[in-house]
């Protein structure tokens, strides 16, 4: 539900945890230090993450995305990790991917994290705003990003309203087999043996095949 508290608010807990229809509000902002903020819902002011990790997923499960929306500044420390999770390419929903949505300035410090789940392969020209603010300044000074598959990568940009992966290159799937080559000897009274190989372009043979 709910909850209205006055004063700076400095939280040194394991877990702020926003309901998913439920705001928190404090008219001089949150500031939190050795914790995890974790939520699909509104934090109604300022927050400052000076040390822990900040995650926009469902509270009741550790990794169904959400969003997690902030009426005021959002601040990074150093020490903080940003964790996305992507399960499909909806911004914010439960089979989509999660994102921290701010309505005013972003700060940018710390590290980003991102693991897919659900099975979801992300798949070239797709793209994921997971931090976005009025305005931006910093980057994630370390990223940890979740394997694609091969000939696919990830490129993190700043837009400067948003933190934006995406991924780009063609899913590689070996050489292609151009020519079928047959060569051996027959016997007329007897048996015949044959061997077939498969080359690629360059006229090299493919393996396995």
């Amino acid at each position: 539900r709910d909850k209205l508290v006055t004063g700076v608010q400095t939280c040194a807990l394991p877990i702020f945890a926003i309901a998913s229809a439920g705001t928190a509000t404090n008219s001089s902002g949150f500031a939190i230090e050795d914790g995890e903020v974790r939520g699909n819902g509104t934090i109604g002011s300022n927050l400052t993450v000076r040390s822990g990790v900040v995650r926009a997923v469902d509270i009741t499960t550790s990794n169904t995305p959400g969003t997690l929306s902030i009426r005021g500044d959002f601040a990074l420390g150093s020490t903080t990790t940003v964790k996305a999770y992507l399960a499909g390419t909806t911004a914010g929903s439960s089979t989509g991917y999660g994102r921290v949505v701010s309505d005013s300035a972003v700060t940018l410090d710390g590290a980003l994290k991102v693991e897919t789940v659900g099975g979801f392969a992300p798949s070239s020209g797709q793209s994921f705003d997971i931090v976005s603010g009025s305005s931006m300044t910093g980057t994630f000074s370390s990223t940890d990003l979740q394997s694609l598959s091969s000939g696919l990568q990830w490129t993190v940009s700043y837009t400067g309203s948003a933190v934006r992966l995406t991924v780009s290159g063609t899913v590689s799937s070996g050489p292609a087999a151009t020519g079928l080559t047959v060569s051996g000897t027959a016997n007329y009274g007897g048996t015949a043996a044959l061997t077939a190989t498969l080359k690629d372009a360059g006229g090299a043979g493919v393996a396995g095949k």
